[in-house]
């Protein structure tokens, strides 16, 4: 602020006036004056960086984390001091600390890329993969073709049960640098790992409160899992209303891209217990924040001549080793549209093959029906809701892997409207995984 002749003598005649001015006056010269000297070192911040560098080094963690921080109030964006603050943090395993500190340099100077590297090492080891991809991403946009920075993304995938996608990852290492031996090993790995064989097996049985015998489905399964996506052939079998039906079904996952995949679904059958035939598509988009979504619809012709299109949409959020998903089902018909959905929540263990499930649903669609009948208009408009409980693992070396299921439906009864039954419905699955 420049100060004039006037502004001076207004002051001295205010002053005069009041001695309490006065002294506040003071004080807050006083103040600036301290505050310009707090912001002098007396000393090479150099050599005290380094001496703090050397104390941390010898197990005086403490007395170095005090140096640090007091250079930091004197040269706040000396982003080498905070980086190694961070560091320190990481080392003692205080993550929340070390990443405000690293936060605060990337604000500032997003390029640089030794703290992207050791932020997105700290949210690695605070057990969050999710977060830490998604910094990996943000730093390979800066750094594109960034070996250190492709390997911990690699590893957040692996955390992440992304298998697929980290094998990409890791071959994209390897067209960068051809002599990672670190990402040899692990690719060779990766690839034994998924180029596999599986058959399995699929068992429900659907118990009725009232009116219906007992009903069953059998799946007997083989899938062939590829990096480039996986395809599984199926032979259902039903057992329902004194009658045996079959349908013959195939499911695809071809990966487009890096975060972008498919699902086609392909099904024919010569019985009244299906669909004649059935064809679905979705497209799967991940999404920043640990989200993904997709949408698609499916197409079921009947042998009565009844075709059915339902549009169905989902999304998903991981979060920590829990997967929230939630997907609706669409159904238009001459005087509306019958609206379903159901909620997903798993509990993963070890990987993706360990976890435990809770599902609900409400609303009925023909995707998922229990009761075969020819007037679909009835049963797509039918009341239900339900609950269900999953226990999925795995068993010799993760060879063998095995599920069981129970579920509970309240629903209504197709010919009679306002009625209820109950349908209690067991479930149990076993795959056998080989070359």
């Amino acid at each position: 602020m420049q100060i004039t002749p006037n502004f001076t003598q207004k002051i001295i005649s205010y002053t005069s006036k009041s001695p309490v001015l006065v002294v506040l006056i003071c004080m807050l010269f006083s103040a600036n004056l301290s505050a310009q000297e707090k912001k002098k070192f007396h000393g090479d911040p150099d050599k005290t960086f380094a001496l703090a560098r050397e104390l941390a080094f010898n197990d005086e963690r403490a007395r170095a984390q005090d140096s640090l921080r007091m250079l930091l109030e004197y040269y706040p964006d000396y982003h080498d001091i905070r980086e190694f603050l961070a560091t320190t943090y990481y080392w003692d395993g205080e993550r929340q600390k070390a990443r405000k500190e690293f936060a605060y340099i990337l604000d500032k100077n997003p390029e640089r890329k030794t703290t992207w590297e050791a932020a997105i090492k700290n949210e690695l080891r605070d057990g969050l993969p999710q977060r830490a991809f998604e910094m990996s991403l943000k730093a390979l946009e800066i750094f594109p073709k960034n070996v250190k920075l492709l390997w911990q993304k690699s590893a957040c995938q692996l955390k992440m049960n992304k298998e697929e996608d980290a094998i990409h990852t890791l071959e994209s290492i390897l067209e960068l640098d051809p002599k990672h031996e670190q990402a040899k090993v692990k690719l060779n790995k990766l690839k034994m790992k998924f180029s596999y064989n599986a058959v399995g097996v699929n068992f429900t049985a659907d118990f009725f409160s009232e009116v219906f015998d007992p009903q069953y489905l059998s799946t007997l399964r083989y899938t062939r899992k590829t990096k480039y996506g996986s395809i599984t052939a199926k032979v259902n079998v039903r057992h329902s209303f004194d009658k045996v039906g079959q349908q013959f079904e195939v499911d695809m996952y071809p990966r487009i891209k890096e975060g972008f995949y498919a699902y086609v679904n392909m099904g024919f059958a010569r019985t009244k217990l299906f669909p004649e035939s059935r064809f679905g598509l979705d497209l799967n988009k991940s999404l920043p924040h640990s989200t993904e979504m997709s949408v698609g619809f499916r197409n079921l012709n009947y042998e009565s001549g009844k075709t059915v299109m339902i549009y169905t949409g989902s999304f998903g959020w991981y979060t920590g080793a829990y997967y929230l998903f939630v997907r609706s089902y669409n159904t238009p018909k001459d005087t509306g549209i019958s609206k379903s959905g159901s909620f997903n929540l798993r509990k993963y263990r070890s990987d993706g093959d360990n976890y435990a499930s809770f599902t609900m649903g409400l609303g009925f669609s023909p995707e998922l029906e229990r009761f075969r009948k020819d007037d679909l208009d009835v049963i797509i408009d039918l009341k239900s809701q339900n609950f269900g409980f999953g226990y999925y693992f795995t068993t010799g070396s993760k060879t063998f892997l095995w599920g069981l299921t129970a579920k509970f439906i309240h629903q209504e009864i197709s010919f009679s409207p306002g009625d209820y039954l109950w349908n209690y419905s067991l479930g149990f699955s076993g795959t056998i995984k080989f070359r």
